[in-house]
């Protein structure tokens, strides 16, 4: 989407630290991606786009063998009906308080297999719903700001690259994607108003992301 910021921040290997026994300690190679549901893998829980009319009953199905929340499915198409557990995809951030939906499908999963890094030491810190605000200040979703939980990461390892996707919540895209699809199919001209708004907002999200996530890094 125009206007989202995402940067791949490479950083210093983190510093050798003197142990009581007066020998360096290194911590292992490891890589972090933070920000929204873009980088969280919310989108992780749909393997496909289903044809699938909006009404309940085609909700209760798994939208044509997209949805993989689904299971124990019995019947076909419309009528079809099956278990959903989104925690199949999002682990404990499915539900509750938290509801960051860090899937098992998330882009840090790739990345992690083309480093070379175990999945272990792959933190996805991501949350569904973020803003730049809780990323770089803010406490969301019952968890401290993604800058300081990247400063504790890099603390205890050698992070090699830290990957940050921000700034569509902070565009209100929600909204913007809604007036879009309405104009479309009301056959509507594009509209260029609130171009300048949109970009003078990018320039500022980068500038804040940017500078306070290499703030949090190793020192």
């Amino acid at each position: 989407m125009t206007g989202r910021t995402k940067r791949s921040i490479p950083l210093p290997p983190l510093a050798g630290r003197a142990a009581d026994s007066a020998e360096s300690c290194v911590g292992l190679d490891a890589v972090v991606s933070m920000g929204d549901s873009y980088i969280s893998g919310e989108g992780g829980r749909w393997q496909g786009n289903g044809a699938v009319e909006l009404s309940y009953r085609s909700r209760q199905g798994s939208a044509f063998g997209t949805d993989r929340a689904a299971f124990n499915c019995t019947g076909s198409g419309k009528d079809e009906v099956c278990d959903h557990d989104p925690k199949r995809v999002y682990g404990e951030t499915a539900s509750g308080n938290e509801m960051c939906h860090r899937s098992d499908l998330a882009p840090i999963k790739s990345i992690g297999d083309i480093l070379g890094i175990l999945a272990e030491r792959r933190f996805n810190i991501a949350c569904s719903g973020a803003t730049t605000a809780d990323v770089t200040d803010n406490p969301f979703k019952g968890e401290e700001p993604q800058v300081k939980q990247l400063a504790k990461i890099t603390s205890q390892h050698n992070v090699k690259y830290v990957v940050l996707s921000i700034g569509g919540n902070d565009l209100g895209f929600s909204e913007i994607g809604y007036n879009c699809v309405v104009g479309y199919i009301g056959n509507k001209p594009c509209s260029t108003k609130g171009h300048a708004d949109i970009a003078e907002k990018t320039r500022g999200i980068r500038e804040r992301s940017a500078t306070r996530s290499k703030r949090s890094g190793p020192r």
